[in-house]
């Protein structure tokens, strides 16, 4: 189908396994000259270490598969330049590539000692299929405004670079796919579209063909999980977990890391087996929660307790679903985690705990008419399939989201898509635009939470560091120093500073790698806590910490440190 478009979109339900078409995409495009390799972009770290290992490892006799992140995967084959025949990369990897930031040089090019070798990275791209998984999350209705800019801006360029681009999704309406087209100039007939059931199967569906887009349908999934909705006040939350969890696997997702941590205390008491998993816990309690899920999984009962982070990257398998009130794309998310791994038929449950949206970290009158419209299906007796997209008892999810939701504004940048397609180098993209509003990672500080004992006679522990690290945005920064003062902080006479630990290696006369740990005070990162002063920070930062530099001592990374009292071992950072 590839040949013939260039665009697809990939429409499957949640658990489908659309992942495991890019192997089989990447042998159709060698056959057919139509490709060297695969590209495979994913929103977040943790469902690519799924992908790496769980699902494109077994075609490694075949591939040669690799990996691109800003962590390491232990015993992985990290790929920076996505030279291997199958590339797994977050995001925000494949942005600063194709940026002409290359992603294993970006201290050098932001400190201008360097360019950058971004000619293989670029050369791995546009001899690529590039496909974009979980698709929605970056440029759906519900998507940052800043990654939908920057990856519309990339979707422009591959078009004119005539990349064969494949759009994955579960949750994605009939009006936004309508939006991508015109925004990007497309010819209808030349986007294809797969959809995952049988011919003409719901109003989703209909209406992609009443765009005059040609839809290939593929064979959907057995109709195996008899559906429940309801709607709660969750004035008793604990003590409805408590008559879950003793028989069945109960997950309850929070709209924010501060109410999971919350509502994990309560309920903690009335289960045997419990975990909590969000962002703010370093990667050794991370890893300690997964192990307490999967035990969960195994015993068939439990209590699992998360923030959105499960929506995509986790794999959860539930029984019931107790979440806060969300926007409909990310609710058919949060309920595609129940019921994943039977084989027969399976009761799932899903409550919707109505005005505990606290803060809303989504825009509230989405919130509100994604839940009025559920109200009102269930209140004239109907039943919601949430996962599949058609059902001959329920009303498919897919349906009720292209009822409710609004397609944002694109607007993908002139200035980025000309850069993308021309020979300018990165200094004129750093010196004309705010990088910081393109990547992720540029708004993302690691924090170290008691490194002290990573470090024993002078000999570092580089796994101890990472098992002690979290990765967090600045505004959360602000937000737990504001209300706890959790940053270590400096003073002076004529400026104030954060206090940022940088490790560093260089060889000795042994030939052997040494890593040392230095302190500065950053009143750069001060700034863009306490002042909001984003623009070019890192590219400050980075000049510090070459200031501070040895000779023949290069910089492996950097982190800021957080007061004991605001880190608590298995709950996370908290206020």
């Amino acid at each position: 189908m590839l040949e013939d478009y260039e665009l697809v979109f990939v429409f499957a339900p949640t658990s489908y396994g659309k992942t495991m078409a890019s192997p089989y995409l990447l042998n159709l495009a060698l056959h057919g000259a139509m490709a060297n390799r695969l590209i495979h972009v994913v929103p977040v770290r943790a469902l690519l270490r799924e992908i790496y290992y769980e699902k494109f490892s077994q075609f490694s006799k075949q591939f040669k598969v690799g990996y691109q992140s800003m962590d390491r995967i232990p015993g992985g084959d990290k790929s920076p330049y996505f030279l291997s025949d199958i590339t797994v990369t977050t995001l925000d990897s494949f942005l600063w590539n194709i940026y002409k930031i290359p992603v294993a040089e970006i201290s050098k090019v932001l400190r201008e000692t360097s360019m950058g070798h971004y000619y293989p990275a670029l050369a791995a791209i546009q001899t690529s299929i590039v496909v974009f998984d979980e698709a929605h999350v970056y440029i759906g209705e519900y998507g940052e405004e800043r990654e939908r800019m920057a990856v519309m801006s990339v979707l422009e360029a591959l078009h004119e670079l005539r990349v064969p681009t494949v759009l994955s999704t579960a949750t994605m309406s009939s009006k936004f796919v309508d939006n991508i087209i015109k925004t990007l100039g497309l010819c209808r007939d030349k986007v294809g579209v797969v959809y995952a059931c049988e011919n003409k199967c719901n109003e989703n569906v209909r209406r992609l063909e009443d765009l005059k887009l040609r839809v290939e349908y593929v064979e959907g999934l057995p109709s195996i999980i008899d559906w429940n909705t309801s709607i709660d006040d969750g004035s008793k939350i604990a003590s409805l977990v408590g008559s879950y969890c003793r028989d069945k696997v109960v997950l309850v997702i929070a709209n924010t890391v501060d109410r999971a941590i919350e509502l994990y205390r309560e309920s903690k008491e009335k289960c045997e087996r419990v975990a909590l998993i969000h962002s703010r816990l370093v990667e050794g309690d991370k890893r300690d929660s997964y192990s307490r899920m999967r035990k969960i999984r195994e015993e068939g009962s439990g209590l699992i307790v998360a923030s959105p982070i499960v929506e995509v990257g986790v794999e959860v398998d539930a029984d019931i679903l107790i979440t806060d009130e969300a926007p409909l794309e990310n609710l058919i998310q949060r309920a595609g985690r129940l019921c994943r791994s039977r084989s027969g038929m399976c009761n799932a449950e899903v409550i919707i705990l109505k005005n505990t949206a606290g803060d809303y970290p989504y825009d509230k009158s989405e919130v509100q008419k994604s839940v009025s419209k559920i109200e009102e299906i269930i209140g004239r007796g109907d039943c919601i399939e949430w996962r599949l997209f058609n059902s001959k008892k329920c009303k498919p999810a897919i349906d009720i989201l292209d009822d409710v939701a609004e397609p944002p504004r694109i607007n993908p940048s002139l200035l980025l898509k000309d850069y993308l397609i021309s020979d300018a180098r990165p200094l004129s993209l750093i010196e004309k635009s705010n990088i910081n509003e393109l990547f992720r990672s540029l708004s993302m500080i690691k924090v170290a939470v008691d490194i002290s004992k990573c470090i024993n006679n002078d000999t570092i522990s580089l796994d101890c560091i990472e098992r002690n690290l979290f990765a967090t945005s600045i505004p959360t920064l602000r937000w737990l120093e504001n209300r706890r003062k959790c940053l270590e902080t400096s003073s002076g006479v004529e400026k104030y500073g954060v206090k940022v630990l940088i490790l560093t290696a260089k060889w000795n006369t042994s030939k052997k790698e040494v890593f040392s740990i230095k302190e500065i005070n950053s009143s750069t990162l001060y700034n863009a806590i306490y002042k909001s002063n984003y623009d070019t920070i890192f590219k400050r930062i980075y000049q510090d910490i070459k200031n501070v530099l040895g000779e023949d001592e290069v910089e492996v990374d950097f982190f800021v440190k957080i007061k004991p009292e605001c880190y608590k071992s298995g709950e996370g950072a908290y206020v």
